[in-house]
């Protein structure tokens, strides 16, 4: 009950029965330190990720010879979107 009332605020705590200052200070303590390692294991994971990503991106071949000013498709809200060959 006291973990569901902390995040309501004050008014909520003081209806928790048998809840002392104590008990309230130390369970925002705790809910901050969840908070805390909750927010430590999602960096590390973005992390883990990120790593492997960059690693990935060594192993790209150059795409420079593939691009040209020429336009294959254009949007369909274009005004040259008359051009389409495709559809």
């Amino acid at each position: 009950a006291v973990f569901a009332a902390l995040p309501l605020g004050a008014a909520a705590l003081e209806k928790v029965p048998g809840l002392t200052t104590a008990i309230a200070t130390a369970a925002g303590g705790a809910l901050v330190q969840s908070y805390v390692e909750a927010v430590k294991t999602i960096a590390l994971a973005s992390l883990a990720f990120g790593g492997v990503a960059m690693i990935a991106c060594l192993f790209l071949e150059d795409i420079g010879p593939k691009m040209t000013p020429k336009i294959e498709v254009f949007l369909e809200n274009d005004v040259q979107a008359e051009k389409n060959k495709f559809h």
